[in-house]
C-alpha cells in the first residue's frame, strides 16, 4: 500500500486535532471528577509545581534529584530526601519563593548514607507491598500518595481527601512486613 505524503500529514493533522480536543477537555473533567478544584485551580497547580521543580533544579545547593514536588490550591508538599540539613532548609526556601506557592508542606527527611545495593532492592519490595497493601485496603487514593522507602522507613507525602483517609494509609503502611518506621506526611486538601 502505498502512501502519499498529503495523505499521511493529513492522518497526522487528524491525530494532533484528536489529542488537542482531549488535551483541552482534560483540566475539565478533572476539575468535575475531584470535585475540589476547578480547571483553572488544575492549571494554576499545574504551573507552580513545574515552576518549583524548575527552581529547586536549578539550586546548587539542593540535592533535587531525590525531591517528588506535589501541589493542591498553592500548597506544595515537598517529599523525599537530602543528606543535610543545609539542603533542607535550602529546598524549603527555594519553593517558599517561588509566585504563587501559598504554603510549603516539609515532607523532607534528612538521610545522610547512601544505601547498598542490597537494601535498595528491599526497600524497593516494601515500596511494592505498601502501595498493594494501600489499594487492597480501598484506598484508591493509593495511587496519589507519593511513596517512598529508605532502610525499611516509610516516608508518605502528598494530598489525600480526609484525615481518616491519612491514619487508615500510615496504619496499613505500618503492619506491612519489613517496615521499621512509618513517617506519615501527608496533607489533607
Amino acid at each position: 500500500m502505498k502512501f502519499s505524503r498529503y495523505r499521511i500529514r493529513g492522518v497526522t493533522l487528524a491525530a494532533i486535532a484528536a489529542c488537542a480536543a482531549l488535551f483541552a477537555a482534560s483540566p475539565a473533567s478533572l476539575a468535575q471528577e475531584s470535585g475540589k478544584r476547578s480547571a483553572g485551580e488544575t492549571l494554576d497547580d499545574t504551573t507552580i509545581n513545574s515552576s518549583v521543580k524548575a527552581t529547586l533544579a536549578d539550586n546548587d545547593d539542593v540535592h533535587a534529584r531525590n525531591i517528588n514536588v506535589e501541589t493542591n490550591k498553592g500548597r506544595v508538599a515537598l517529599i523525599g530526601y537530602v543528606r543535610k540539613p543545609e539542603q533542607h532548609k535550602a529546598a524549603i526556601d527555594t519553593a517558599k519563593g517561588v509566585n504563587g506557592v501559598v504554603e510549603v508542606i516539609d515532607a523532607l527527611l534528612i538521610v545522610p548514607e547512601k544505601r547498598s545495593t542490597g537494601t535498595t532492592l528491599d526497600d524497593q519490595t516494601i515500596e511494592t507491598k505498601v502501595k498493594f497493601e494501600l489499594a487492597e485496603g480501598g484506598l484508591g487514593e493509593a495511587f496519589d500518595i507519593v511513596l517512598e522507602v529508605r532502610n525499611g522507613e516509610v516516608l508518605m507525602g502528598g494530598f489525600v481527601d480526609s484525615d481518616d483517609i491519612k491514619k487508615r494509609a500510615g496504619d496499613t503502611a505500618g503492619k506491612v512486613s519489613g517496615v521499621t518506621k512509618v513517617h506519615n506526611r501527608l496533607a489533607v486538601k
